[in-house]
């Protein structure tokens, strides 16, 4: 009867990772990471697996204790289990947070252990925002770091490339380093205020616009505009700010009296933009579509214009050539092996000073250059440094601005880097 038992439980679990990853996981893989479960819990009853872009999830119960653990090419990178009320210094980590956020509540506790140590991970809630704090077991602050790293493109390699010790910005050793508080995890877009001492921030899921002091690395204020949402570019005009939605839907509104929020949808035929940017010479948008388009190759981006207050005339200014990318990181990085990209753009912005134009994408973590003869520089950029870089904002003096989300389950935060520009 177990044994009929058992079988039942991993055809069931077959049938929904299916479901979820069938193309991206095969069976024999499954198989493996299963084998690692087991190896840990010999009775294990795996409820889920799923792809994450770094690393593989599985979520199972072990003596009927819930456990999350990812794994990434047969290793085990973090296992998370609520932990135990013995080991948690409760009083401690409430005399921090009473300092720190004040009536904010203390929720879930759970315990995450890697390869080299073990740490708390305590859920806070206000007024239905979350938050993620991390704490060692002894009841001090836990700064928490990068659970993965890039299989190819890692610090050491990449600084060996002449692109680099020549490149305008030292892409690999950010000038300042500001970690965002967890809300802001999944940071997808920032634009500089007009005085430049804060950042305007938009994260994924929330129709909310944060004013970040990154000197002081605080939340000045918040602007809700909406609720449902896939969030990702932002621009800043004057005091108007606009946010546009992934399916190119553009919400603006007066961020200091907020009296009326208005929108309007680009024309395009396109339905997955995750970038905007404001040509202030020419009064026009930049978006750029993050996938193919109907009517062009798999392996072009498209960027387009259209003039602030115009959004059905919409023009195309280039074509982004994946093809192209993937030969100038055959040509200059030769150390790095074959990486074929598949670049899917994230954000894009105009340096103020050369006019050039910056894309950037997530999945790639891959920064290129545009200026007015096509493709100048492409710049892959280390895990070490850019979980998953979305963002970009330039300051007046050409000073660089790149923003990082971090990973869903919070262990790695989401930053936002400053790289100062050297001419």
């Amino acid at each position: 009867m177990k044994i009929i038992i058992l079988l039942f439980t991993i055809l069931i679990t077959f049938t929904s990772i299916g479901q979820v990853n069938d193309e991206k996981i095969s069976n024999n893989d499954k198989n493996e990471y299963f084998k690692l479960i087991y190896q840990k819990c010999p009775k294990a009853d795996i409820l889920k697996l799923e792809s994450k872009e770094d690393y593989i999830e599985i979520e199972y119960l072990c003596g009927g204790k819930y456990f999350e653990i990812g794994i990434k090419n047969s290793e085990v990178l973090f296992i998370e289990s609520k932990a135990d009320k013995s080991i948690v210094p409760k009083e401690d980590i409430r005399s921090k947070l009473e300092k720190k956020f004040d009536g904010w509540l203390m929720d879930e506790i759970t315990l995450i252990t890697t390869n080299d140590t073990s740490f708390l991970k305590v859920e806070i809630l206000k007024d239905g925002l979350e938050q993620n704090l991390f704490f060692t077991t002894d009841g001090k602050w836990y700064k928490s770091k990068s659970i993965v790293t890039s299989d190819n493109w890692e610090i050491n390699k990449l600084s060996q490339s002449s692109l680099y010790q020549t490149s305008n910005y030292d892409l690999l050793s950010p000038d300042s380093i500001y970690n965002l508080p967890d809300v802001l995890r999944e940071v997808s877009g920032i634009a500089l205020s007009n005085d430049a001492k804060t950042v305007f921030c938009v994260q994924d899921e929330l129709g909310a616009v944060f004013e970040y002091d990154y000197i002081n690395e605080e939340i000045k204020n918040i602007h809700r505009f909406t609720d449902i949402g896939d969030f990702e570019g932002i621009s800043i005009i004057g005091d108007l700010v606009y946010v546009l939605r992934s399916d190119g839907n553009i919400f603006y509104f007066n961020y200091k009296n907020k009296k009326e929020i208005k929108q309007f949808m680009i024309s395009l035929n396109s339905f997955n933009f995750e970038s905007l940017a404001y040509d202030e010479i020419n009064n026009n948008f930049l978006v750029i579509s993050k996938d193919g388009v109907l009517n062009k190759p798999e392996s072009k981006r498209i960027v387009y214009q259209f003039p602030i207050n115009k959004p059905n005339e919409t023009s195309i200014v280039f074509e982004v050539d994946i093809l192209k990318i993937n030969e100038i990181i055959a040509a200059s990085l030769t150390n790095l092996g074959s990486s074929d990209v598949l670049f899917n753009p994230s954000e894009i912005a105009i340096h103020p000073i050369t006019r050039e134009i910056y894309i950037l994408s997530a999945s790639d973590r891959i920064l290129t250059i545009y200026n007015n003869k096509g493709l100048k520089s492409v710049f892959p950029l280390p895990a070490e440094l850019y979980y998953k870089p979305e963002g970009l904002a330039f300051f007046k003096n050409g000073d660089l601005l790149i923003s990082s989300e971090g990973d869903k389950r919070g262990i790695v935060k989401g930053n936002i880097m400053l790289f100062k520009y050297k001419k």
